[in-house]
């Protein structure tokens, strides 16, 4: 009698387990954008989720986006398809941080990284971008990038063109690709 409550509590507890929604099976991964606010570098947490469906990308933000920063989302999102299938998957991303207004194409580098580490299964540690993604795979220049860098205490992405001497520098999505990789868990 006592084996019965035994299977009975197993089946309790790994049925409901096989019946969850493929919906509630993504992978998510989370990657700083630098930002500048006029005084001082910023950090804002983008956050993308992979998850089963038709090859979109949906944001959810704090604070409102500018044209430039929905540009960017783009952007990432279009290189990011153009190199890997995403026709059976959505994105998800969350942009939270301390600004009512999101602004500027240098946050493609960190919506970029965290969109392939979340398509690839990934989870980077510690890690902030700052860069323009353009329709080439190719990563722009940024203003303030000093003091975006200071803004931050971990592993930083930044463009050749304006680099730091304690940032990885990346001319391409390709070198964001292998350190998201190498700073993963």
């Amino acid at each position: 009698m006592r084996y019965w409550w035994t299977l009975l509590l197993f089946v309790a507890l790994i049925i409901p387990l096989l019946l969850v929604p493929e919906t509630a099976k993504e992978h998510c991964a989370t990657v700083y954008a630098l930002g500048y606010d006029g005084t001082k570098g910023v950090q804002i947490p983008i956050t993308a989720c992979v998850g089963p469906g038709t090859g979109k990308v949906f944001v959810s933000a704090e604070g409102a986006l500018s044209e430039s920063f929905q540009e960017a989302i783009h952007q990432a999102f279009t290189v990011l398809s153009s190199r890997y299938s995403v026709a059976n998957k959505n994105i998800y991303i969350t942009i939270s941080g301390p600004a009512a207004l999101f602004e500027g194409e240098s946050a493609g580098a960190a919506l970029y990284a965290a969109m392939f580490a979340a398509l690839a299964g990934l989870t980077p540690r510690n890690l902030a971008a700052s860069g323009v993604i353009r329709a080439d795979g190719t990563v722009g220049q940024i203003l303030y990038a000093r003091q975006k860098a200071k803004a931050f205490n971990g592993t930083i992405i930044l463009p050749v063109g304006s680099c730091v001497p304690s940032a990885k520098c990346v001319q391409t999505v390709e070198e964001i690709e292998k350190i998201v990789q190498s700073q993963s868990v």
